[in-house]
């Protein structure tokens, strides 16, 4: 044995080229653990957030189906029993697959002359569910300064949000 690898291989020197590689060796493999902990925890949940995304947006489509099949017909401003305000009242239909419930609508309501005067929303209270198929009237009040303000010539509605109910699984 050569006098350099006697002086390399003794015991002291080992232990001081350990001491010397030991911070570089923890934090590699640190860095190895930390790298499997957290892909495994992003993998998780990244898997469990995938399949909530793919849950909303299946209600989300549910929702906008059942929604593009809601018609409102019918709509027309009456007089209410009080001065001040105005009623309208409609037929809505669920012309859709699903039942539906909580249904919101918008009132844009116009001049005479076609200008936008007020625009309300409204949940339609009246009307707990409506399945498929079925029609359901529905009425909403219009509020309006009797002093300065004027009743309105004509109503448009518009459904702007539901809830569908849940198929139970059979």
């Amino acid at each position: 044995m050569t006098p350099i690898w006697k002086i390399l291989n003794s015991p002291l020197v080992v232990v001081v080229i350990a001491l010397a590689l030991w911070p570089l060796l923890s934090a590699l493999s640190a860095q190895y653990a930390w790298r499997n902990v957290v892909g495994a925890i992003t993998g998780d949940v990244s898997s469990a957030y995938s399949g909530l995304k793919n849950t909303q947006m299946k209600n989300d489509q549910a929702k906008m189906a059942a929604l593009d099949a809601l018609r409102i017909t019918g709509a027309k401003l009456i007089p209410a029993a009080y001065k001040g305000r105005q009623k309208v009242i409609g037929t809505l239909h669920n012309t859709g697959k699903r039942t539906v419930k909580q249904v919101k609508v918008t009132l844009s309501f116009f001049t005479t002359d076609g200008t936008l005067m007020d625009v309300n929303t409204s949940w339609l209270s009246n009307i707990a569910f409506i399945k498929p198929g079925e029609k359901a009237n529905f009425e909403a009040r219009r509020s309006y300064n009797r002093k300065s303000g004027t009743p309105a010539a004509r109503v448009s509605v518009k459904v702007t949000a539901l809830s569908v109910v849940e198929e139970s699984p059979e």
